[in-house]
């Protein structure tokens, strides 16, 4: 596996006539850092038949993603320098040392993990040998202690009633269908969609309810032909119609998709999120899930 090029903010190493090599070491082995590290904290519970045995008492991540790459000119650069200019050194500075977190992504030679991506940062600094900027030194750090696969697309359409045998077994509503999510993340618990849009087909009362989650999505009062928007990251809701209330119809339980690894693992049944909801509609979201693979 050979990494052969990387993308940063919408724009790659190779646009700027460099490539990833490895100047400040010459060892061709090494342990990768991928991330995903936990920390675990235990207590020696002597009482259990002196076995000296550790309980889990927590645990969680504590740090960020980072990693650390070198790159130097391509031999293929346009000028045939092997060097870099003042002016070359500065584009890739600003490129890359950003304030705000940007979208990173490794490109390797064999096309594996193409979909995985990284939000962070690099700080920069430049390689020097015999008075020249010959390389750059980059250090990454990342907004979680592991990447994403690109987003995912789902668009649920409930437009279709079931028989009228097929009902809620608490309200005796009628069930408009079903939509199977298979969650594709690597890590156990639940992601919010950042966005989620329901097209509101009929009058009444919406609730939406994920097989995998413990509360339905309850939003009252609904009016045929609105698009009510879910904004998951910031916890808001909003209506294109005239929605009088909709602050006290909603429940203010968010739509998210779940991941029960650590509970079940027969036939999948960890990861698919069934949805069922009581009123026509269709509902639109995307969201990207967590892959716990680092830069390799």
């Amino acid at each position: 596996m050979n990494c052969t090029d990387f993308e940063y903010n919408g724009r790659r190493l190779s646009e700027y006539g460099c490539i990833i090599c490895c100047m400040l070491s010459s060892d061709d082995k090494e342990e990768k850092d991928i991330g995903n590290q936990i920390k675990f904290h235990t207590l020696n519970d002597g009482s259990e038949n002196n076995s000296n045995k550790f309980r889990l008492l927590s645990s969680g991540y504590e740090d960020a993603y980072s990693t650390h790459l070198e790159i130097c000119k391509s031999a293929c650069n346009d000028s045939g320098r092997m060097y870099f200019t003042d002016d070359e050194t500065i584009k890739i500075i600003r490129w890359l040392n950003q304030k705000k977190f940007h979208k990173f992504r490794m490109i390797y030679e064999d096309g594996e993990f193409a979909n995985i991506y990284y939000n962070g940062s690099f700080n920069v600094r430049p390689i020097v040998m015999s008075g020249q900027i010959t390389g750059m030194s980059l250090d990454f750090t990342s907004d979680a202690p592991f990447g994403y696969y690109e987003p995912i697309h789902h668009t649920m359409d409930f437009s279709r009633e079931l028989p009228a045998s097929v009902t809620d077994a608490d309200t005796k509503s009628s069930i408009y269908g079903e939509y199977i999510l298979y969650d594709q993340s690597d890590e156990s618990g639940y992601i919010y969609p950042d966005c989620v849009e329901i097209e509101i087909l009929e009058d009444g009362c919406l609730t939406i309810r994920n097989s995998m989650d413990d509360e339905d999505v309850v939003i009252n009062n609904c009016i045929s032909g609105e698009t009510i928007t879910l904004n998951c990251k910031y916890r808001m809701i909003k209506s294109d119609r005239e929605h009088p209330g909709l602050y006290n119809d909603f429940n203010y339980h968010f739509l998210r998709v779940i991941n029960k690894y650590d509970e079940c693992d027969e036939n999948d049944a960890f990861s698919n999120n069934i949805f069922t909801v009581s009123l026509k509609c269709r509902i639109s979201f995307s969201y990207s899930p967590i892959a716990k693979i680092g830069v390799i």
